[in-house]
Protein backbone atom coordinates (compact mmCIF):
# COMPACT_ATOMS: atom_id res chain seq x y z
CA UNK A 1 0.00 0.00 0.00
CA UNK A 2 2.84 2.46 0.89
CA UNK A 3 4.63 1.60 -2.50
CA UNK A 4 1.01 2.38 -4.14
CA UNK A 5 0.37 5.41 -2.39
CA UNK A 6 4.35 7.00 -3.10
CA UNK A 7 4.35 5.82 -6.92
CA UNK A 8 0.75 7.61 -7.07
CA UNK A 9 2.21 10.67 -5.54
CA UNK A 10 5.42 10.63 -7.56
CA UNK A 11 3.05 9.96 -10.68
CA UNK A 12 0.96 13.55 -9.17
CA UNK A 13 3.55 15.41 -8.93
CA UNK A 14 4.65 15.46 -12.54
CA UNK A 15 1.24 15.91 -14.47
CA UNK A 16 -0.93 19.03 -14.96
CA UNK A 17 -3.46 19.25 -12.42
CA UNK A 18 -5.86 20.47 -15.49
CA UNK A 19 -5.06 18.41 -18.14
CA UNK A 20 -3.33 15.15 -16.51
CA UNK A 21 -0.89 15.84 -19.45
CA UNK A 22 2.79 15.73 -18.26
CA UNK A 23 4.03 18.68 -16.75
CA UNK A 24 7.22 20.68 -17.73
CA UNK A 25 9.36 18.59 -15.40
CA UNK A 26 8.58 15.28 -16.56
CA UNK A 27 8.90 16.55 -20.45
CA UNK A 28 11.92 18.11 -19.88
CA UNK A 29 13.15 14.47 -18.48
CA UNK A 30 11.34 12.72 -20.96
CA UNK A 31 13.24 14.87 -23.63
CA UNK A 32 17.12 14.96 -22.32
CA UNK A 33 16.55 10.71 -22.38
CA UNK A 34 15.37 10.80 -25.84
CA UNK A 35 18.45 13.15 -26.37
CA UNK A 36 20.96 10.62 -24.83
CA UNK A 37 19.18 8.02 -26.92
CA UNK A 38 19.96 9.62 -29.91
CA UNK A 39 23.77 10.41 -29.26
CA UNK A 40 24.02 7.11 -28.97
CA UNK A 41 22.52 6.06 -32.07
CA UNK A 42 23.56 8.01 -34.89
CA UNK A 43 20.77 6.99 -37.39
CA UNK A 44 17.95 7.42 -34.86
CA UNK A 45 16.17 10.85 -35.16
CA UNK A 46 13.43 12.62 -33.06
CA UNK A 47 11.23 15.40 -33.44
CA UNK A 48 10.06 17.77 -31.48
CA UNK A 49 6.52 20.39 -31.61
CA UNK A 50 6.01 23.67 -29.92
CA UNK A 51 2.52 24.55 -29.81
CA UNK A 52 0.35 28.01 -28.98
CA UNK A 53 -3.15 28.43 -29.25
CA UNK A 54 -4.13 31.64 -30.74
CA UNK A 55 -6.59 33.75 -29.08
CA UNK A 56 -6.27 31.88 -26.30
CA UNK A 57 -5.99 34.88 -24.16
CA UNK A 58 -8.84 36.31 -25.72
CA UNK A 59 -11.18 33.71 -24.85
CA UNK A 60 -10.30 33.94 -21.26
CA UNK A 61 -10.80 37.50 -21.10
CA UNK A 62 -14.15 37.48 -22.53
CA UNK A 63 -15.42 34.36 -21.85
CA UNK A 64 -13.75 34.01 -18.44
CA UNK A 65 -11.27 31.22 -16.79
CA UNK A 66 -13.86 28.55 -17.00
CA UNK A 67 -14.25 28.26 -20.22
CA UNK A 68 -10.58 28.93 -20.93
CA UNK A 69 -9.81 25.92 -18.97
CA UNK A 70 -12.46 23.91 -20.54
CA UNK A 71 -10.76 24.85 -23.42
CA UNK A 72 -7.46 23.61 -22.73
CA UNK A 73 -8.74 19.96 -21.68
CA UNK A 74 -10.34 19.82 -24.81
CA UNK A 75 -7.25 21.12 -26.58
CA UNK A 76 -5.60 17.75 -24.49
CA UNK A 77 -7.90 15.18 -25.21
CA UNK A 78 -7.38 16.13 -28.93
CA UNK A 79 -3.87 15.70 -28.80
CA UNK A 80 -3.74 12.89 -27.24
CA UNK A 81 -6.44 11.15 -29.45
CA UNK A 82 -4.84 12.32 -32.48
CA UNK A 83 -0.63 11.37 -31.35
CA UNK A 84 -1.99 8.29 -28.78
CA UNK A 85 0.80 9.18 -26.50
CA UNK A 86 2.44 6.99 -24.78
CA UNK A 87 0.90 7.42 -20.75
CA UNK A 88 3.37 5.66 -18.61
CA UNK A 89 6.21 7.86 -16.84
CA UNK A 90 8.30 5.59 -18.24
CA UNK A 91 8.94 6.32 -21.35
CA UNK A 92 9.33 3.65 -24.28
CA UNK A 93 11.94 3.73 -26.77
CA UNK A 94 9.73 4.82 -29.61
CA UNK A 95 6.79 6.65 -27.31
CA UNK A 96 4.80 9.68 -28.16
CA UNK A 97 4.72 12.19 -25.19
CA UNK A 98 2.69 15.12 -25.32
CA UNK A 99 2.86 17.86 -22.56
CA UNK A 100 1.45 21.18 -20.94
CA UNK A 101 4.51 23.67 -20.41
CA UNK A 102 1.94 26.13 -18.78
CA UNK A 103 -0.65 28.44 -19.85
CA UNK A 104 -1.67 27.75 -23.74
CA UNK A 105 1.48 26.17 -24.34
CA UNK A 106 1.81 22.29 -25.43
CA UNK A 107 4.79 20.14 -26.61
CA UNK A 108 4.55 17.18 -28.48
CA UNK A 109 8.00 14.74 -28.41
CA UNK A 110 8.15 11.93 -30.87
CA UNK A 111 10.82 10.10 -29.85
CA UNK A 112 11.83 8.02 -32.89
CA UNK A 113 10.73 9.05 -36.91
CA UNK A 114 12.10 8.22 -40.18
CA UNK A 115 12.55 11.29 -41.68
CA UNK A 116 11.65 15.18 -41.14
CA UNK A 117 8.92 14.70 -43.84
CA UNK A 118 6.83 12.17 -41.69
CA UNK A 119 7.24 14.36 -38.54
CA UNK A 120 6.11 17.69 -41.03
CA UNK A 121 2.87 15.15 -41.70
CA UNK A 122 2.52 14.44 -38.30
CA UNK A 123 2.46 18.24 -37.70
CA UNK A 124 0.30 18.97 -40.43
CA UNK A 125 -2.36 16.36 -39.55
CA UNK A 126 -2.15 17.49 -35.55
CA UNK A 127 -2.66 20.98 -37.05
CA UNK A 128 -6.09 20.35 -38.88
CA UNK A 129 -7.61 18.89 -36.13
CA UNK A 130 -6.62 21.72 -33.50
CA UNK A 131 -7.68 24.47 -35.86
CA UNK A 132 -11.66 23.33 -35.76
CA UNK A 133 -13.94 24.64 -33.49
CA UNK A 134 -14.76 24.16 -30.61
CA UNK A 135 -17.99 23.69 -28.46
CA UNK A 136 -17.48 24.55 -24.89
CA UNK A 137 -21.17 24.84 -23.31
CA UNK A 138 -23.29 27.61 -25.67
CA UNK A 139 -20.08 28.86 -27.03
CA UNK A 140 -18.65 28.42 -30.34
CA UNK A 141 -14.55 28.80 -29.72
CA UNK A 142 -12.24 29.43 -32.35
CA UNK A 143 -8.50 29.08 -31.50
CA UNK A 144 -6.33 27.62 -34.07
CA UNK A 145 -2.58 26.53 -33.15
CA UNK A 146 0.55 27.54 -34.32
CA UNK A 147 3.25 25.32 -34.27
CA UNK A 148 7.19 25.08 -34.51
CA UNK A 149 8.81 22.29 -35.36
CA UNK A 150 12.49 20.84 -34.81
CA UNK A 151 14.38 17.74 -35.45
CA UNK A 152 17.45 15.66 -33.97
CA UNK A 153 18.93 15.75 -37.47
CA UNK A 154 20.03 19.38 -36.95
CA UNK A 155 22.37 17.73 -34.17
CA UNK A 156 21.63 19.55 -31.18
CA UNK A 157 24.02 19.56 -28.37
CA UNK A 158 21.50 19.77 -25.64
CA UNK A 159 18.10 19.44 -25.55
CA UNK A 160 17.37 22.76 -24.03
CA UNK A 161 18.80 23.94 -26.74
CA UNK A 162 16.25 22.35 -28.90
CA UNK A 163 13.25 23.04 -26.96
CA UNK A 164 14.25 26.98 -27.36
CA UNK A 165 14.36 26.47 -31.17
CA UNK A 166 11.08 24.89 -31.05
CA UNK A 167 9.85 27.76 -29.24
CA UNK A 168 11.14 29.96 -31.77
CA UNK A 169 9.64 28.15 -34.83
CA UNK A 170 6.05 28.59 -32.87
CA UNK A 171 7.05 32.62 -33.03
CA UNK A 172 7.70 32.86 -36.70
CA UNK A 173 4.44 30.63 -37.25
CA UNK A 174 2.46 33.34 -35.40
CA UNK A 175 4.52 36.46 -37.00
CA UNK A 176 3.60 34.70 -40.20
CA UNK A 177 -0.49 35.09 -39.92
CA UNK A 178 -1.16 32.01 -37.21
CA UNK A 179 -2.54 28.57 -37.84
CA UNK A 180 0.40 26.99 -39.55
CA UNK A 181 3.37 24.90 -39.25
CA UNK A 182 7.00 26.22 -39.64
CA UNK A 183 10.30 24.25 -39.11
CA UNK A 184 13.00 26.25 -37.28
CA UNK A 185 15.74 27.84 -39.39
CA UNK A 186 18.78 29.20 -37.75
CA UNK A 187 17.72 32.47 -39.89
CA UNK A 188 14.79 32.75 -37.11
CA UNK A 189 17.02 33.48 -34.14
CA UNK A 190 18.31 36.51 -35.48
CA UNK A 191 15.14 37.69 -36.32
CA UNK A 192 13.54 37.62 -32.46
CA UNK A 193 16.82 38.70 -31.08
CA UNK A 194 15.94 41.89 -33.37
CA UNK A 195 12.15 41.74 -32.01
CA UNK A 196 13.34 41.67 -28.97
CA UNK A 197 15.53 44.53 -29.29
CA UNK A 198 12.63 46.50 -30.64
CA UNK A 199 10.14 45.58 -27.73
CA UNK A 200 12.98 46.54 -24.81
CA UNK A 201 13.68 49.84 -27.19
CA UNK A 202 9.74 50.20 -27.37
CA UNK A 203 9.00 50.10 -23.74
CA UNK A 204 12.06 52.77 -23.09
CA UNK A 205 9.97 54.88 -25.90
CA UNK A 206 6.78 55.54 -24.77
CA UNK A 207 7.32 58.20 -22.22
CA UNK A 208 10.05 59.44 -24.42
CA UNK A 209 9.90 62.18 -27.38
CA UNK A 210 10.58 59.23 -29.58
CA UNK A 211 6.85 58.96 -30.46
CA UNK A 212 4.88 61.23 -32.02
CA UNK A 213 1.30 61.96 -33.95
CA UNK A 214 0.76 62.42 -37.52
CA UNK A 215 -2.64 63.96 -38.64
CA UNK A 216 -4.65 62.95 -42.00
CA UNK A 217 -7.73 65.31 -43.14
CA UNK A 218 -10.85 63.76 -43.00
CA UNK A 219 -12.91 65.58 -46.10
CA UNK A 220 -16.65 66.31 -46.34
CA UNK A 221 -16.94 65.48 -50.10
CA UNK A 222 -19.93 67.84 -50.55
CA UNK A 223 -18.67 70.85 -48.95
CA UNK A 224 -14.48 70.39 -48.99
CA UNK A 225 -14.02 71.22 -45.50
CA UNK A 226 -12.26 69.34 -42.93
CA UNK A 227 -14.94 66.97 -41.12
CA UNK A 228 -12.68 65.07 -38.99
CA UNK A 229 -8.94 64.21 -38.53
CA UNK A 230 -7.22 60.82 -38.85
CA UNK A 231 -4.40 60.31 -35.74
CA UNK A 232 -2.03 57.85 -35.99
CA UNK A 233 1.43 57.26 -34.00
CA UNK A 234 4.77 57.37 -35.71
CA UNK A 235 8.15 56.35 -33.71
CA UNK A 236 11.36 58.05 -34.81
CA UNK A 237 13.42 54.84 -33.94
CA UNK A 238 17.43 56.41 -33.28
CA UNK A 239 18.91 53.85 -35.73
CA UNK A 240 15.76 52.50 -38.11
CA UNK A 241 14.73 55.59 -38.44
CA UNK A 242 10.54 56.47 -38.45
CA UNK A 243 8.78 53.63 -38.29
CA UNK A 244 4.86 53.08 -38.79
CA UNK A 245 2.46 51.14 -36.27
CA UNK A 246 2.66 48.36 -38.86
CA UNK A 247 6.21 48.21 -38.31
CA UNK A 248 6.34 48.28 -34.64
CA UNK A 249 2.72 47.24 -32.99
CA UNK A 250 3.25 43.82 -33.65
CA UNK A 251 6.26 43.65 -31.19
CA UNK A 252 3.95 45.45 -28.32
CA UNK A 253 1.47 42.27 -28.03
CA UNK A 254 2.48 42.36 -24.74
CA UNK A 255 -0.38 44.60 -22.88
CA UNK A 256 1.98 45.52 -20.32
CA UNK A 257 3.26 47.73 -23.60
CA UNK A 258 -0.14 48.60 -25.14
CA UNK A 259 -1.51 49.99 -22.33
CA UNK A 260 0.52 52.44 -21.71
CA UNK A 261 1.16 53.36 -25.28
CA UNK A 262 -2.14 53.44 -26.38
CA UNK A 263 -2.78 55.36 -22.92
CA UNK A 264 0.22 58.10 -23.95
CA UNK A 265 -1.42 58.35 -27.89
CA UNK A 266 -4.88 58.58 -27.05
CA UNK A 267 -3.85 61.57 -24.10
CA UNK A 268 -1.69 63.70 -26.57
CA UNK A 269 -4.09 62.93 -29.27
CA UNK A 270 -6.73 64.79 -27.22
CA UNK A 271 -4.66 67.34 -26.37
CA UNK A 272 -3.87 68.47 -29.65
CA UNK A 273 -7.18 67.80 -30.92
CA UNK A 274 -8.51 69.85 -28.48
CA UNK A 275 -5.99 72.41 -29.07
CA UNK A 276 -7.38 72.70 -32.35
CA UNK A 277 -10.95 73.04 -31.78
CA UNK A 278 -10.77 76.16 -29.05
CA UNK A 279 -8.26 77.77 -32.06
CA UNK A 280 -11.29 77.23 -34.34
CA UNK A 281 -14.54 80.00 -33.90
CA UNK A 282 -15.99 78.70 -36.54
CA UNK A 283 -19.67 76.07 -36.54
CA UNK A 284 -18.30 73.69 -38.75
CA UNK A 285 -14.47 73.04 -36.79
CA UNK A 286 -13.43 69.08 -37.01
CA UNK A 287 -16.21 67.26 -35.12
CA UNK A 288 -13.93 63.88 -33.81
CA UNK A 289 -10.50 62.75 -33.96
CA UNK A 290 -10.32 59.01 -35.64
CA UNK A 291 -7.66 56.84 -34.10
CA UNK A 292 -7.01 52.95 -35.39
CA UNK A 293 -7.64 50.81 -31.82
CA UNK A 294 -5.58 47.68 -31.67
CA UNK A 295 -6.74 44.72 -31.68
CA UNK A 296 -4.88 43.20 -28.58
CA UNK A 297 -6.98 46.10 -26.99
CA UNK A 298 -10.43 45.02 -27.59
CA UNK A 299 -11.02 43.45 -24.61
CA UNK A 300 -8.79 45.71 -22.05
CA UNK A 301 -11.21 46.17 -19.31
CA UNK A 302 -9.39 49.85 -18.90
CA UNK A 303 -9.97 51.13 -22.09
CA UNK A 304 -13.10 52.93 -22.02
CA UNK A 305 -12.04 54.67 -18.78
CA UNK A 306 -8.84 55.63 -20.59
CA UNK A 307 -10.42 57.71 -23.09
CA UNK A 308 -13.20 59.28 -20.91
CA UNK A 309 -10.42 61.00 -18.99
CA UNK A 310 -8.30 61.98 -21.60
CA UNK A 311 -11.68 63.97 -23.34
CA UNK A 312 -12.53 64.84 -19.44
CA UNK A 313 -8.47 66.54 -19.27
CA UNK A 314 -9.53 68.48 -21.94
CA UNK A 315 -12.54 69.17 -22.53
CA UNK A 316 -13.71 67.85 -25.51
CA UNK A 317 -17.28 64.84 -25.36
CA UNK A 318 -16.64 61.11 -26.04
CA UNK A 319 -18.45 61.64 -29.28
CA UNK A 320 -15.16 63.64 -30.26
CA UNK A 321 -13.23 60.64 -30.34
CA UNK A 322 -13.88 57.41 -33.10
CA UNK A 323 -12.22 54.20 -32.40
CA UNK A 324 -11.19 52.26 -35.67
CA UNK A 325 -11.34 48.52 -35.74
CA UNK A 326 -10.36 46.91 -38.74
CA UNK A 327 -12.74 44.49 -40.21
CA UNK A 328 -9.98 41.90 -39.91
CA UNK A 329 -9.88 42.18 -36.14
CA UNK A 330 -13.84 41.94 -35.99
CA UNK A 331 -14.05 38.41 -37.87
CA UNK A 332 -11.11 37.32 -35.56
CA UNK A 333 -13.21 38.14 -32.44
CA UNK A 334 -16.42 36.56 -34.14
CA UNK A 335 -18.27 34.50 -31.72
CA UNK A 336 -16.91 36.33 -29.00
CA UNK A 337 -19.64 38.46 -26.87
CA UNK A 338 -18.95 42.43 -28.23
CA UNK A 339 -19.44 43.78 -24.73
CA UNK A 340 -16.46 46.03 -25.01
CA UNK A 341 -17.93 47.70 -28.51
CA UNK A 342 -21.19 48.03 -27.02
CA UNK A 343 -19.45 49.63 -23.24
CA UNK A 344 -17.20 52.23 -25.71
CA UNK A 345 -20.64 52.67 -27.58
CA UNK A 346 -22.94 53.70 -24.45
CA UNK A 347 -20.05 55.90 -23.26
CA UNK A 348 -20.78 58.15 -25.88
CA UNK A 349 -17.44 57.46 -27.94
CA UNK A 350 -17.78 57.01 -31.78
CA UNK A 351 -16.89 53.48 -33.26
CA UNK A 352 -15.35 53.17 -36.95
CA UNK A 353 -15.53 49.70 -39.29
CA UNK A 354 -12.13 50.22 -40.55
CA UNK A 355 -10.32 48.60 -43.65
CA UNK A 356 -14.08 47.53 -44.88
CA UNK A 357 -13.99 45.01 -48.04
CA UNK A 358 -10.46 44.00 -46.98
CA UNK A 359 -11.59 40.61 -47.86
CA UNK A 360 -13.58 39.55 -44.82
CA UNK A 361 -16.86 41.60 -46.17
CA UNK A 362 -20.44 40.73 -44.50
CA UNK A 363 -23.14 42.86 -45.10
CA UNK A 364 -24.53 41.47 -41.86
CA UNK A 365 -21.51 43.01 -39.83
CA UNK A 366 -23.08 46.08 -40.14
CA UNK A 367 -25.98 45.68 -38.00
CA UNK A 368 -24.16 43.11 -35.59
CA UNK A 369 -22.40 45.74 -34.27
CA UNK A 370 -22.97 49.24 -33.05
CA UNK A 371 -20.96 51.14 -35.49
CA UNK A 372 -21.16 54.81 -36.22
CA UNK A 373 -19.13 54.91 -39.17
CA UNK A 374 -17.64 52.56 -42.38
CA UNK A 375 -14.33 53.22 -44.02
CA UNK A 376 -13.41 51.90 -46.95
CA UNK A 377 -10.34 49.82 -47.30
CA UNK A 378 -8.26 51.52 -50.07
CA UNK A 379 -7.95 48.63 -52.49
CA UNK A 380 -11.82 48.62 -53.20
CA UNK A 381 -11.51 52.13 -53.69
CA UNK A 382 -8.87 52.39 -56.58
CA UNK A 383 -11.09 49.35 -58.34
CA UNK A 384 -13.68 52.07 -58.98
CA UNK A 385 -11.14 54.37 -61.41
CA UNK A 386 -11.45 51.00 -63.66
CA UNK A 387 -15.14 51.26 -64.74
CA UNK A 388 -15.35 48.15 -63.04
CA UNK A 389 -19.04 47.56 -62.97
CA UNK A 390 -19.13 45.22 -60.79
CA UNK A 391 -16.89 47.32 -57.67
CA UNK A 392 -19.06 50.09 -58.92
CA UNK A 393 -22.79 48.81 -57.77
CA UNK A 394 -21.06 46.57 -54.89
CA UNK A 395 -20.03 50.29 -53.41
CA UNK A 396 -22.95 51.55 -54.51
CA UNK A 397 -24.74 48.56 -52.20
CA UNK A 398 -22.68 49.31 -49.45
CA UNK A 399 -23.31 53.09 -49.20
CA UNK A 400 -27.05 52.58 -49.38
CA UNK A 401 -27.59 50.18 -46.88
CA UNK A 402 -24.64 51.46 -44.73
CA UNK A 403 -26.99 54.78 -44.59
CA UNK A 404 -30.60 53.01 -44.12
CA UNK A 405 -28.97 51.88 -40.94
CA UNK A 406 -27.40 54.93 -40.25
CA UNK A 407 -24.27 54.73 -40.41
CA UNK A 408 -21.47 56.94 -41.95
CA UNK A 409 -18.83 56.21 -45.03
CA UNK A 410 -15.52 57.47 -45.55
CA UNK A 411 -13.86 56.40 -48.50
CA UNK A 412 -9.86 56.26 -48.06
CA UNK A 413 -7.30 55.85 -50.25
CA UNK A 414 -9.03 58.73 -52.93
CA UNK A 415 -5.81 59.51 -55.04
CA UNK A 416 -7.25 61.78 -57.71
CA UNK A 417 -10.11 63.97 -58.38
CA UNK A 418 -11.93 61.32 -60.56
CA UNK A 419 -12.10 59.38 -57.46
CA UNK A 420 -13.34 61.78 -55.69
CA UNK A 421 -16.06 62.59 -57.90
CA UNK A 422 -17.47 59.23 -58.35
CA UNK A 423 -17.49 59.05 -54.66
CA UNK A 424 -19.50 62.16 -54.24
CA UNK A 425 -21.57 60.53 -57.16
CA UNK A 426 -22.93 57.73 -55.33
CA UNK A 427 -23.43 59.87 -52.17
CA UNK A 428 -20.58 58.84 -50.17
CA UNK A 429 -20.21 61.43 -47.29
CA UNK A 430 -16.31 61.70 -46.53
CA UNK A 431 -13.41 60.63 -47.78
CA UNK A 432 -9.20 60.81 -47.10
CA UNK A 433 -6.45 60.02 -49.50
CA UNK A 434 -2.91 61.68 -51.04
CA UNK A 435 -5.41 63.78 -53.37
CA UNK A 436 -6.25 65.99 -50.20
CA UNK A 437 -3.20 65.35 -48.00
CA UNK A 438 -0.88 62.90 -47.12
CA UNK A 439 -0.21 62.57 -43.02
CA UNK A 440 1.60 65.42 -41.34
CA UNK A 441 3.01 66.22 -38.20
CA UNK A 442 0.58 68.86 -35.80
CA UNK A 443 2.23 72.14 -37.28
CA UNK A 444 2.49 70.76 -40.77
CA UNK A 445 -1.44 69.88 -40.54
CA UNK A 446 -2.51 73.04 -39.10
CA UNK A 447 -1.22 75.55 -41.63
CA UNK A 448 -1.98 73.30 -44.01
CA UNK A 449 -5.65 72.65 -43.38
CA UNK A 450 -7.16 74.54 -40.30
CA UNK A 451 -5.76 77.99 -41.23
CA UNK A 452 -6.99 77.53 -44.95
CA UNK A 453 -9.67 75.03 -43.92
CA UNK A 454 -12.21 77.05 -46.11
CA UNK A 455 -10.32 77.78 -49.17
CA UNK A 456 -7.93 75.80 -50.96
CA UNK A 457 -9.18 71.94 -50.08
CA UNK A 458 -13.11 73.50 -50.42
CA UNK A 459 -12.29 74.42 -54.01
CA UNK A 460 -10.20 70.81 -54.71
CA UNK A 461 -13.45 68.92 -54.03
CA UNK A 462 -16.07 71.89 -56.11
Amino acid sequence: DRQRLMTKLKDSARRDKLTALPNRSLFLERLKRTFESSALQPDHEFALFFIDFDRFKLVNDTLGHDVGDALLRRIAKRLTDVMEPNDSIELNENGVTIARLGGDEFVVLLASIQSTDVALAEADRLLEVLNRPYRINSHNVESTASIGVVCSAERYKSADQMLRDADTAMYEAKAQGKARVVVFDPVMQAAIQSRHELTVALRAAVHSEQLFLVHEPIISLESGLVTAVETSPRWNHPARGVLVPEQFFPVAEDLKVFVPLFENIIHSACQQFGAWRQSIHADDKPGYISIKLPRELLTEPSLTSVILQATDAVGLRPDNVMLAVTESDVWRTRGIPTQQLRQIKHAGIRIALDNYGSGYSSLSCLKDFPFDCVKFDKAIVANLNTGSREYLALVHAIINLAHDLGIDCVARGIDSQELAAILQSMDCEFGQGSYFSSPLVAQQFEKQHLHRMADSIKSRCA
